[in-house]
């Protein structure tokens, strides 16, 4: 056992259990406030962990498996042989109050760990080089056990969403690594836990495998790399000679294609890692087929098509008239992975053309699109999983639109301010919040409404309703709300508990501007202090050092507050080293949270001048790589898509 796996827990938890069909003990431990939210988690680590048993046809090895929940946990969990310890929001489900995301979110992460107790525990990598043979492993199986589970919650065409496309978009940057990466230096280890490591060289590569050589030589190769290496090390080398063994075969494509065939569809499924750069009159014959019958492809299909297009685009390799045209297919999609994948580069475009001339033709086009799936999907937060997923998908296109837009037509508002009352007066249970308060009701309230929230923030007992309440902190557009954070306070008061707690207070965005009028405050006796929404990640007591990366990517996120984001990671810098350490995961984390919204050769050098000398990190140069990546195209981006939609 390899000692990283160790794991102790003294606490005074409540726990609930159930034995396996293959016998074996399982429990779940909460706090006596939650552990009625633990039941999904362990009805689905029971029914994952025969399912893993039945696909490798190894046992589990230990008599008893335990899943607890830790109340701030930097990682969303650790896979400790037989006590895998979580985060709550990864952990926790409220049937009532936990959104379809957070639902899915549970499944995935249990899903994941209980992966590592077969491929990271009882066959462990020989040295960290080959991180990918656990968490490579663990983030593919994860979405077949899920998929095994939840069949209609379709884990596979969201495998192509959630794993496929990140992991091509980042191979696609300079700072990009192979499957095995060289790791001299016990403080490289952590730097190497990235989005390549879980989702390219891993993931990706072994369902482009499990399609190529196909199930049963995948299940067969697993069987015996699992038994061969079991309690002790393997290497890549292993795992591909296992494979090739079991394959025992060579394979020769050969195809015709008729006269009249239009077009072909490459990477059927987006099954390969790769994507595919069609001819002008290739594209142009898809794309009249997407608008004439979209189902003609499936909606993995469609979601890489859109993919690649806007991809090419952005590298110059497409005129972006092909990946607007193709989008506007949207208008009768409903599914929610393409849907999805158009929300990525939308997003994308619009923080490339935010200061452009052509930004007011974009709003408008996207307005065009948005608003049909808008009226047909609807606000109802009820029916099955994915039924209420494509909502929350849609309401975040729309939020999209509206955050990153100056403006909002007042139908819009009126609405969206509507639905966010019902919440706030406690009315329609139907309604999740995660549609609601997140969506424009904090973006066009005022203090009375962002105080609502905050107080629902702090009385939740549900954790994945804690965290979008503390996302939907950040969406306001009023920037003295944006940048202050509320709580009462019986016996302190304002200006001299600040600089007490956080030091001199100034008036360019140190402390408080002004008082609070009475109109803007609900009880003359209470004391409100105002403080930055953004200090509040200063104090573990308002906001978990988990969940700073939460608050610090809500504010790079909101047109109001990118530039704070970046000032606050800078001057709390030795600050936050010292709570996440130099070369942690979560410090990176931080770094691509504040940037991700930079786009011009400014943004580019200030960041590379400000964080060169302060660390060295993976993510330091995926960063920078990706306000390169964003510099070049916000120029040629305009240009085309100005003459595209001038047309």
């Amino acid at each position: 056992m390899s000692t990283y796996l160790v794991a102790f827990v003294v606490c005074d938890y409540k726990r609930i259990s159930k034995v396996t069909k293959k016998k074996v003990s399982l429990s779940v431990y909460a706090p006596q406030v939650m552990i009625s939210q633990a039941d999904f988690a362990l009805t689905t680590a029971a029914d994952i962990m025969d399912y893993y048993e039945d696909f490798f046809g190894v046992p589990y090895p230990l008599p008893k498996q335990d899943l607890i929940a830790i109340p701030d946990f930097a990682a969303g969990a650790m896979e400790n042989w037989g006590l895998i310890t979580y985060r709550e929001t990864s952990i926790m489900y409220d049937e009532e109050e936990t959104s379809a995301s957070g639902h899915q979110w549970v499944a995935i992460v249990v899903a994941h760990e209980l992966a590592h107790q077969w491929f990271g525990n009882l066959v462990t990598m020989k040295w960290w080089n080959d991180l990918w043979l656990n968490e490579g492993f663990a983030s593919f199986l994860e979405y077949l056990g899920v998929d095994h589970v939840k069949p209609s919650w379709k884990m596979m065409d969201q495998f192509i969403l959630d794993k496929m496309q990140s992991a091509l978009s980042l191979d696609a940057l300079a700072s990009s690594h192979p499957i095995s990466v060289e790791v001299h230096d016990p403080m490289e280890i952590e730097a190497i836990f990235d989005t390549i490591s879980y989702n390219k060289v891993g993931s990706t590569i072994l369902y482009m495998l499990e399609r190529f050589l196909q199930e049963d030589v995948l299940r067969n190769g697993l069987n015996e790399y699992l038994n061969a290496h079991k309690y002790g090390n393997a290497e890549t080398k292993d795992l591909w000679n296992v494979f090739s063994k079991h394959a025992n075969q060579s394979v020769e494509v050969k195809f015709e294609v008729a006269e009249n065939v239009d077009w072909i569809k490459a990477n059927v499924n987006q099954s390969g890692f790769y994507r595919v750069m069609y001819d002008e009159e290739t594209w142009t014959s898809i794309i009249l087929a997407l608008q004439q019958n979209y189902s003609v492809f499936s909606p993995a299909d469609r979601a890489s098509l859109l993919d690649d297009a806007f991809t090419l685009c952005r590298a110059g390799l497409l005129s972006a008239t092909i990946p607007l045209e193709m989008s506007l297919y949207l208008l009768q999609e409903r599914d929610y992975v393409p849907w999805a994948t158009a929300l990525e580069h939308l997003q994308s475009w619009s923080k490339l053309m935010s200061e452009s001339l052509p930004y007011k033709l974009f709003q408008d086009y996207m307005r065009h699109i948005l608003d049909r799936v808008t009226q047909s999907v609807g606000w109802d937060d009820t029916g099955p999983h994915l039924t209420k997923y494509k909502p929350t998908s849609v309401a975040k296109l729309n939020n999209a639109l509206v955050v990153l837009s100056s403006t909002a037509e007042d139908g819009e508002i009126e609405a969206s301010v509507e639905v966010y009352n019902v919440m706030f007066g406690g009315g329609n249970k139907e309604l999740s919040f995660e549609m609601s308060s997140s969506q424009f009701g904090i973006k066009y309230g005022g203090v009375k409404e962002w105080n609502y929230c905050w107080s629902k923030y702090n009385s939740t007992v549900v954790p994945s309703e804690r965290k979008l309440l503390l996302k939907a902190l950040g969406v306001a557009s009023d920037p003295w709300i944006l940048q202050r954070g509320t709580w009462k306070l019986k016996e302190q008061t304002g200006d001299a508990w600040l600089r007490k707690k956080f030091g001199k207070i100034d008036r360019n965005g140190r402390g408080c501007a002004r008082r609070p009028t009475e109109a803007e405050t609900s009880n003359d006796d209470d004391a409100y202090v105002y403080i930055m929404y953004l200090l509040t990640t200063l104090d573990r007591n308002l906001v978990k050092p988990q969940d700073v990366k939460v608050v610090l990517a809500m504010v790079a996120a909101n047109p109001e507050g990118q530039l704070m984001a970046w000032r606050h990671l800078k001057a709390h810098w030795h600050y936050m080293q010292s709570v996440f350490g130099n070369g942690t995961f979560t410090m990176g984390g931080l770094i691509s949270a504040v940037t991700s919204h930079f786009s011009t050769d400014y943004d580019y050098h200030e960041v590379t001048a400000s964080l060169r000398l302060r660390l060295r990190l993976s993510y330091f140069h995926q960063g920078k790589d990706n306000i390169k990546q964003s510099a070049g195209p916000e120029r040629r981006l305009c240009r085309s898509s100005s003459n595209s939609q001038s047309q």
